[in-house]
């Protein structure tokens, strides 16, 4: 993500600057679907043991 918000910001693309953003998103989202595994299957590895 920051090579490529570099590359944008050599090509002059306005929206480079914004790749701290979109790594953001990207981890809330990531985050996200493992809370919600969590949430909905529980915690399977203290039942395997």
């Amino acid at each position: 993500m920051a090579v490529l918000g570099w590359i944008a910001g050599l090509l002059g693309i306005p929206l480079g600057a914004y790749w701290p953003h979109a790594l953001l998103a990207l981890l809330i989202v990531f985050l996200g679907f493992q809370g919600l595994s969590k949430l909905l299957y529980g915690d399977r590895s203290a039942e395997e043991a």
